[in-house]
């Protein structure tokens, strides 16, 4: 199998105390993390109760994800993988239980995003790298779980 050319880069400038440090990033990589950030610091700061706290988890997740951004453009839902990732991170270090506490943990998050951040079933789907029926299944199922507890 041929490895790819690592993408093109583009620069982003976060600040370290009173130092800048320059960073190179692949193209697709942080055009990813720019669509998906706020999203993703929002349903954190939901299941963290702490946005400082998200802010870090984040980070964290989006720093584990350059090291693969290869594989994970590869894979057949950078988005899915994205998620997976995330979310099991936000399960080890919650403090808010929320749907969470009663829902598996896919049905938890599809009702988070889309019943407590506003999203819509397409966008949930997005951000969590599935289609918008897999989407629409797992509120009907959480809903139905709700219904029967």
């Amino acid at each position: 199998m041929k490895v790819p050319q690592y993408p093109a880069t583009t620069t982003q400038t976060p600040t370290t105390g009173s130092q800048a440090l320059e960073i190179g990033l692949p193209t697709a990589f942080a055009a990813f993390c720019t669509r998906h950030m706020d999203t993703y610091i929002r349903y954190t700061a939901v299941r963290t109760g702490d946005r400082h706290a998200a802010n870090a988890l984040v980070s964290a997740v989006l720093g584990d994800l350059a090291m693969t951004w290869i594989e994970v453009l590869q894979s057949p839902s950078p988005s899915a993988m994205a998620w997976r990732l995330l979310s099991a991170r936000a399960d080890r270090d919650a403090t808010s239980a929320g749907p969470h506490r009663f829902l598996p943990t896919s049905q938890a998050d599809a009702v988070l995003l889309h019943y407590r951040l506003g999203l819509s079933a397409e966008q949930a789907a997005e951000v969590m790298g599935r289609k918008a029926a897999e989407l629409t299944w797992l509120l009907r199922q959480a809903v139905r779980a709700g219904a029967a507890a």
